[in-house]
């Protein structure tokens, strides 16, 4: 007996021991890895063939090139290095529609959810996700199929032989499309299609006949994979105390929807601390959601940034949730080449009474332009007609290729080779310009309209340095353009049944090398330019329609003069050949009116864009510095300013200031509420990016 209890009591020590390391084994095994947390990139920033993602609160500069950032404090993070240099942004979100007194407007974001880029290897398509930083494999090119067909003789059907051919990446573009909501409601709004242009060769080079070149449509879909994940943090729903004055009666009150609280006490009660309680001054509560990196806040105001981020930094308001995503792969729309014409259309020709759209190309090896029309329903694209022409021998396309930070602007990042003017579809190649109504564009059979209109170009250079479309002027008001052609001005009136360009004057001044010309309301502004004993001199003079010079707008002077015009208005450039004086600016009204005298160490900015609103808006902006530039030729740490002509021309918001000796500015992009970004020289001449961030994180 006593042996076979303690064979029972052994047993059930061997099994509880067994139970035992059973359950240290579950408990010491190795839990599976989580997917990493991801932010977006919410400040892309792309310089010299790389994408950084920005720091919010970051108010630095990054030099262009090669310029000393020991100056400036530095807060990107690089993300990918493209040494190919080939890249696009893809802005492909869905339009957003809002309406007005009845009145549909359709918009998206300016800034892209994609970047497309060729690796190293220059066969293979990549993709970056701004969004989730996950790096796509889109196509390689390495033993890529080529279809070849031959008929058979003796039977009625094709032999079809697959082969397989490296193919090298030498260009890429981008496949603009209208979007499908605007379209239907006869508004315009260009998006990217999920897709790529790609130009390959079979020699790694690229070094080949233009004809040998093969041009592919790769469109972006999902794989059947199984998807990829991530984690992502997000802010969950908090509140935030201070006290400040305000009214939760009054209705005119900007915020009088925020406090719509009730109250505990009534007025002249002791609160705890023992003061008398005001209905519009005591601590109160807000409770909002928001994401991480964030704009201003009625809710942050009247408190630091500690107490704020105090709230925002407590685990407690945070959550931590898992995502799926597709991986992105490429597929080819043909097996054949598509046309040269197609890959370098860019913006679709839009009809808009028909709701339909299609693409007008330059085949360069066949000298002949063609239209392609588009499915609606699934946005193939289908050659409507081609075009040949002598006027179009020698002309090629040239590619589009940006490296830096316009690549993520979208009046920058689209290519775009017509002009809708009035109703006529002008094209420019390098020394011609010719003009299309949208009928013969659209009608396959106006083949005889086609062809005179390409017989018979609305104007020929006979030089294409600068490009003949650089030498012209348009007035959207009047309708008319002028153009500059070796010392001589022509006129264009697109409001007659044909147009036709008509000689307005020939100049003869002693010395004088090249003209500008720029088409005010009735009059034309020409910008004079003259050389002697190796000195530039400048005037500006206007003429009538007759050609009759009516007065001087500038009188001969070796101060160095640039002129830009912004509706119908223009804004001139000062740079004083005198180096002890500083920058000036004048303002020109349409009928070369001046409302106020010269200004001084001021700069007027063309290139300045204003996306905020999600509706693009070309303005101008005014550079100006109240302080004593120890440079000669720069402003000392400028303010930058929008300038208003509508009522009255004027100072408009104020955008911020450049802490540098400010030389020249070039661009000025205001993407949304919390990001901007400019780009100048400073006054070594060193090419700057610089971002302006009114962000949180």
């Amino acid at each position: 007996m006593k042996s076979t209890h303690g064979q029972s009591i052994l047993l059930y020590l061997l099994a509880s021991w067994m139970v035992f390391l059973s359950g240290c084994s579950e408990t010491t095994k190795e839990a599976e890895p989580q997917p990493d947390i991801v932010f977006p990139v919410t400040f892309p920033l792309i310089n010299d063939s790389k994408l950084y993602s920005v720091e919010a609160n970051a108010h630095f500069g990054l030099p262009a090139k090669d310029g000393n950032s020991s100056a400036y404090q530095l807060s990107e993070e690089l993300l990918l290095e493209i040494p190919t240099g080939l890249l696009l942004t893809l802005d492909t979100d869905p339009s957003d529609k809002s309406s007005v007194d009845g009145v549909d407007t359709f918009t998206n974001t300016a800034l892209p959810e994609y970047l497309a880029y060729v690796d190293a290897d220059k066969q293979t398509l990549r993709l970056y996700d701004l969004d989730t930083r996950h790096n796509h494999e889109l196509y390689s090119f390495t033993n890529d199929p080529l279809i070849k067909t031959e008929i058979q003789i003796n039977e009625d059907e094709d032999v079809t032989f697959i082969y397989e051919i490296d193919r090298f990446i030498c260009d890429i573009q981008k496949v603009v499309t209208w979007d499908d909501e605007a379209r239907l409601a006869k508004k315009v709004l260009f998006k990217d299609e999920l897709a790529v242009y790609v130009k390959t060769s079979t020699i790694s080079d690229c070094s080949q006949p233009q004809e040998g070149f093969e041009y592919w449509q790769i469109n972006i879909v999902e794989s059947s994979e199984e998807p990829f994940k991530i984690r992502r943090k997000t802010l969950k729903q908090h509140t935030h105390e201070h006290r400040h004055l305000h009214d939760h009666d009054n209705p005119d009150y900007e915020y009088a929807d925020l406090h719509n609280h009730d109250h505990l006490l009534e007025e002249g009660e002791r609160d705890e601390n023992g003061e008398p309680f005001n209905p519009k001054d005591h601590t109160h509560k807000h409770t909002h959601t928001h994401d991480f990196i964030y704009s201003f806040q009625h809710e942050h105001e009247h408190l630091s940034q500690d107490e704020i981020d105090a709230v925002h930094n407590d685990t407690l308001n945070h959550e931590v949730v898992i995502e799926s995503h597709p991986f992105l792969i490429g597929r080819k729309t043909t097996f054949t080449s598509l046309d040269e014409a197609l890959m370098y259309s860019g913006e679709p020709v839009i009809d808009l009474d028909a709701r339909t759209f299609g693409y007008l190309g330059l085949n360069g090896t066949e000298s002949a332009f063609k239209f392609f029309e588009v499915n609606l329903d699934t946005l193939e694209k289908r050659l409507l007609w081609s075009a040949q022409s002598e006027n179009l021998s020698n002309t090629i396309n040239t590619p589009w290729k940006n490296t830096n930070w316009h690549a993520l602007v979208p009046r920058q990042n689209r290519f775009i080779n017509y002009s809708d003017i009035n109703g006529y579809i002008v094209v420019a190649t390098h020394k011609n310009l010719f003009v299309f109504t949208k009928d013969n564009l659209f009608d396959d059979d106006a083949v005889e309209e086609r062809a005179n209109s390409l017989a018979s170009p609305l104007f020929t250079s006979s030089y294409s340095d600068p490009r003949i479309w650089n030498r012209t002027h348009y007035n959207d008001e009047n309708h008319k353009m002028v153009i500059a052609e070796n010392n001589q001005v022509w006129q264009v009136d697109f409001e007659e049944a044909v147009p036709k360009a008509a000689l307005l004057k020939t100049f003869n001044d002693t010395n004088l090398v090249s003209i500008e010309a720029k088409m005010m309301a009735s009059e034309i502004m020409v910008i004079k330019r003259f050389e002697n004993n190796e000195t530039t001199f400048t005037s500006i003079t206007a003429i009538q329609e007759s050609g009759i010079e009516v007065g001087t707008i500038l009188n001969k002077t070796e101060d160095s003069i640039s002129v830009f015009n912004q509706g119908p208005n223009s804004f001139l450039n000062i740079r004083s050949s005198d180096p002890d004086q500083q920058l000036s600016a004048r303002f020109l009204l349409s009928d070369f009116g001046s409302p106020f005298s010269l200004l001084t160490d001021t700069l007027w900015l063309q290139n300045t864009l204003d996306y905020r609103s999600m509706l693009e808006k070309q303005l101008v902006s005014q550079i100006s510095s109240e302080n004593l530039s120890a440079i000669p030729g720069t402003l000392e740490e400028p303010e930058i300013y929008l300038f208003e002509i509508i009522p009255t021309p004027s100072r408009g918001e104020n955008i911020g200031n450049i802490p540098d000796a400010v030389r020249d500015v070039s661009s000025l992009v205001l993407f949304n509420d919390q990001y901007t970004i400019l780009e100048y020289q400073n006054s070594n001449n060193e090419i700057w990016y610089r971002y302006l961030i009114n962000a949180f994180n």
